[in-house]
């Protein structure tokens, strides 16, 4: 039952301002009907006894209605702030249903267990193809010196697809060289969505709300996926959480990060669409997840933690660490959004661009290249047998033209 139905049938008007007011704890729907705590509470109890409406209290102190929680999560603090509310108030209240929604959908996967693709391998497989991607920032708005809009959500969207595009246009091309694949691994390595709050000057450069980020990049995330299920055996997908996703405030967890919502919005929808052929990993470790392919471990970082050169006697002293704790034969990194590859101990490590044009940041540290994915092979023997960035040139031909990078670890 939706809330304005619940409202016609026997709500007073001052139990649909506190039901309309959920998910959220008491001292939010006092602030929300200007009332104290102790009403806000007699307000609660009333939506229970007198109108059986089904709420509940989390470990947070957050109610919410048991019957109506997925409606709530998808509509409620989406829309725009209304003249009675401040934008302040509104953005805090739609943190608060981001972090309810992440633990909604925790609870839901919870019951339904990890999503792990049940197809069997192909064995006689040459390969399986590797499509790192980072700093996607879908909800970005970025302008040049004049003033010109240089990155929006329609250049998000286009630029995601391209990256499949391109991505099977390598693919075929390799298969038309006789190569024979089984698996697509698909890293997604953190910063999907633009955020809010992260740095003074990021309202201005946001097109979109963090949750219509969030529901973007989950459309085009599902939509990758389904056009990789329909070209591969399996699909595996590494989640990798970034810092532009991360919900900061008063009374956020550490934890509370939109990347993650996205990616366990994608388990969810996994789970509801039946797909068997679909394995998702995502660590709970917060900097980074390991993973394997064809026998081989990687390990994905979004690199905030990392310097931008390897080289560095400190970049070298971190990536040692990292090497010896993790172990790993390949590694992937992005946050700086420039395409470069380094080896450490003769392992390589990945550091794959951004679909959106440099700001700020990039110009800042005189940083940035064109690339917005890489596209490599591994098989059984090697962890990369051939690489490609992905990019956007105006040409098909100008993505295809150079000629590809063997990289293999010794």
């Amino acid at each position: 039952m939706s809330a304005s139905e619940q409202q016609n049938k026997a709500f007073t008007e001052r139990q649909a301002q506190a039901y309309e007011a959920l998910p959220g704890t008491a001292e939010d729907i006092a602030n929300d009907l200007g009332v104290s705590k102790s009403a806000a509470r007699d307000h609660i109890s009333a939506l229970r006894r007198d109108c059986g409406v089904a709420l509940s209290q989390d470990e947070y102190g957050i109610y919410y209605d048991r019957q109506n929680t997925r409606e709530l999560h998808t509509t409620a603090g989406w829309d725009e702030p209304s003249e009675d509310t401040s934008k302040a108030q509104h953005t805090i209240k739609k943190k608060e249903v981001l972090l309810e929604l992440k633990r909604s959908l925790a609870r839901e996967l919870q019951d339904k267990g990890a999503v792990v693709a049940e197809n069997e391998p192909v064995t006689n497989s040459d390969e399986d193809v590797v499509i790192h991607r980072s700093d996607d920032h879908i909800g970005a708005k970025y302008t040049n010196e004049f003033g010109n809009l240089t990155y929006g959500p329609e250049t998000s969207e286009d630029r995601v697809r391209e990256v499949t595009n391109k991505t099977m246009e390598l693919v075929t091309r390799q298969r038309e060289a006789g190569i024979t694949f089984d698996t697509a691994h698909l890293i997604m390595g953190g910063d999907t969505v633009h955020g809010e709050g992260i740095h003074g000057n990021q309202p201005w450069e946001s097109a979109m709300t963090l949750i219509e980020q969030i529901k973007l990049a989950h459309e085009l995330y599902v939509e990758q996926i389904e056009r990789l299920r329909a070209e591969f055996n399996e699909v595996q997908v590494i989640c990798q959480n970034g810092n532009h996703g991360e919900l900061r405030g008063d009374g956020m967890s550490e934890d509370a990060n939109a990347d993650d919502i996205v990616y366990m919005m994608l388990e969810n929808t996994a789970h509801d669409r039946g797909w068997d052929d679909v394995t998702v990993i995502r660590s709970e470790a917060g900097n980074y997840t390991n993973f394997t392919m064809r026998g081989h471990s990687a390990h994905v970082r979004h690199g905030q933690n990392s310097l931008l050169h390897i080289g560095t006697s400190s970049g070298k002293k971190r990536w040692y660490h990292w090497l010896q704790q993790h172990d790993f034969d390949i590694a992937y990194r992005g946050h700086y959004h420039e395409f470069r590859i380094e080896n450490i101990s003769s392992k390589p490590v990945i550091m794959s661009g951004s679909i959106c044009p440099p700001d700020d940041f990039e110009e800042s540290l005189a940083v940035w290249s064109e690339p917005a994915a890489t596209v490599h092979g591994v098989s059984d023997e090697r962890p990369m047998t051939w690489m490609f960035p992905v990019d956007f040139h105006d040409s098909e031909a100008d993505a295809l033209d150079p000629e590809p990078t063997a990289q293999a670890a010794d």
